[in-house]
């Protein structure tokens, strides 16, 4: 993910490599360093077996690793039981009964009590806070091409016991980057079919409403895949419409032509799909999309990329029509910027950092932006609305809330959500109230990992032991839970990712659960003791969960 502004080589000086701290002692030398424009070549995979039968890592031992097929069903049957909430005041929703706040409306809805607190209301009218894990899927993704010959033990593709867990195609991670072919298959899946045979996604059904529902998780966060839509749903469930609108011609990364025609009918296309889900009273809400990569650039302005884009797009003519409108003349333009531009006509040019060039633009071309992001939002928001009047639209879970500008926009959603990659979500929920968005915070992801167990990584926040990850997540719930606008959080994610990584790379000790489905109870025993006292927090009754965890320097990315 590249933050930082474009850069023009001739402008660099010189290039630093820099080092993320890290847990232990690393030393690294640079040899015959030079840039190209070429791709460099595959590095070479090591010629030995580094994943077991069962998906774990064999380079490391850890307590309640499997070590046998016979192990693995005893230990599942252990794990299977009864999906029901454990406190007596939560209701089928996992709402809190005893704190009736509205009439129902037979749907999720959202509600400001007098003294200033945001709330989400179950369809009954409860106080409900949102609490639970994205990704509730049976496994994971484990990307094997490359790597076959470093499994233990891999079907045949075409083997008909096995087949359904392998998918193999082609991906576009956004729109501006190349093809990608993969081959994936799922370990935690093909576990459950050797111990339960084809009965096996039922099993893992009772298996995961037990494990989540015993323990007080509430909610099925994005990408979510627990009896959804089926009939049989236990638990509430967010999710994202997927194919957000998109243009032909796109300003920058993936933000797109948003005052063209096509940006306003694909907006209708997509919002289409709400149809097959707008009568589902298990359904909470609908994210628009995922963190938008152009926000990833601190200090973006897109009015600035509009000008740079060599393309005639709806944006530019919009823009130039914002001028127009503002200064009359050009000559009334130039004085305010200090420009020298012969006529309007000028700016239909490939214009690079205009407010760079000439820094007094910067207030006008900051404005326009804002102007563009609430179009961005307003047009397949308005969509959406028109086909689902009953479900909450959650928003586009921003990477991150530092830009007040990427506020713009809030007024066309229903609750306002964010991930947060913080041990303390305090700071970036402020901002946001601060910036003016008077609605419900969600937080659509957080999360730490470990390496006392089978990965090498720990995601985007490192912590000691699993000890310590139950510590961040009552640390995390808590503040969220406590501050007057946290209606929500959604860890990342149910399952670990593959020793060996998804479908980019990514292998962190994230987890819920294992690969073998095995649950960490250090974490879940925190879920509980959270959720026991969620609604009392969250109504200002006690005080959240005080202590920081004992971090280490994360591995990621």
């Amino acid at each position: 993910m590249v933050h930082g502004q474009r850069t023009r080589i001739e402008e660099a000086d010189r290039f630093e490599l820099g080092m993320e701290r890290s847990f232990h002692e690393v030393r690294v030398r640079l040899e015959n360093f030079f840039l190209t424009d070429d791709k460099p070549e595959e590095f070479p995979v090591p010629g030995k077996k580094l994943v077991d039968e069962f998906g774990q890592w064999k380079g490391k031992e850890w307590p309640g690793k499997i070590q046998s097929l016979d192990e693995l069903a005893k230990k599942l049957k252990v794990i299977e039981g009864e999906a029901r909430y454990p406190f007596a005041e939560w209701n089928r929703w996992g709402g809190d009964s005893a704190r009736k706040l509205t009439e129902g409306t037979g749907y999720f809805a959202t509600f400001k009590s007098e003294d200033g607190r945001w709330h989400l209301v179950d369809p009954e009218g409860c106080d409900y806070f949102s609490l639970g894990p994205c990704g509730t899927n049976p496994g994971d993704q484990c990307r094997i091409d490359g790597f076959e010959q470093n499994c233990d033990w891999l079907p045949d593709m075409q083997d008909p016991e096995y087949k359904e867990f392998y998918r193999e195609g082609s991906r576009r991670r956004t729109a501006y980057m190349p093809l990608d072919h993969y081959k994936i298959t799922n370990f935690t899946a093909m576990n459950l079919k050797k111990v339960y045979g084809d009965q096996w996604r039922g099993k893992w059904e009772n298996i995961a409403h037990h494990i989540l529902m015993k323990n007080g998780i509430n909610s099925q966060g994005n990408f979510p895949g627990l009896c959804v839509n089926n009939g049989r749903s236990k638990l509430p469930y967010v999710r994202e419409l997927p194919g957000f609108p998109a243009t032909n011609t796109l300003i920058f990364r993936d933000f797109p032509d948003v005052l063209s025609p096509e940006y306003s009918e694909q907006s209708e296309q997509y919002a289409r799909q709400l149809a097959d889900w707008a009568d589902d009273v298990w359904l909470i809400g609908y994210f628009l999309r995922n963190e938008p990569e152009f926000n990833f650039v601190e200090g973006l302005l897109i009015a600035d990329e509009v000008l740079h884009n060599p393309a005639r797009t709806y944006c530019r003519q919009g823009l130039i029509s914002f001028l127009r409108d503002k200064y009359g003349t050009i000559e009334a333009l130039n004085q305010a910027w200090d420009a020298g531009f012969a006529g309007f006509e000028a700016l239909e040019q490939p214009l690079d950092c205009c407010s760079r060039t000439y820094p007094a633009s910067k207030f006008d071309l900051q404005q326009f932006s804002i102007h563009l992001i609430r179009e961005y939002i307003r047009i397949p928001s308005l969509a959406c609305k028109a086909v689902d009047k009953h479900h909450l639209n959650l928003g586009l879970r921003w990477s991150k809330a530092y830009n007040p500008d990427m506020m713009a926009g809030w007024e066309y959603f229903d609750v306002f959500s964010i991930n947060c990659y913080d041990f303390d979500p305090s700071k970036d929920m402020d901002f946001v109230k601060n910036a003016g968005v008077d609605l419900p915070i969600l937080l659509g992801e957080y999360h730490c990992g470990a390496l006392d167990r089978g990965l090498p990584a720990t995601g985007l926040k490192g912590v000691t032991d699993q000890k310590e990850r139950g510590v961040m997540w009552r640390h995390f719930v808590e503040k969220v839970a406590a501050h007057p606008y946290g209606v929500g959080a959604h860890w990342f994610q149910f399952n670990d990712q593959f020793c060996l990584g998804r479908y980019d790379g990514e292998n962190y000790q994230i987890g819920m659960v294992d690969i073998c489905m095995q649950p960490y109870e250090e974490l879940m025993d925190a879920v509980y003791e959270t959720s026991k006292v969620l609604y009392k927090v969250k109504n200002g009754e006690m005080e959240p969960y005080a202590r920081y965890p004992v971090a280490i320097p994360m591995i990621g990315y």
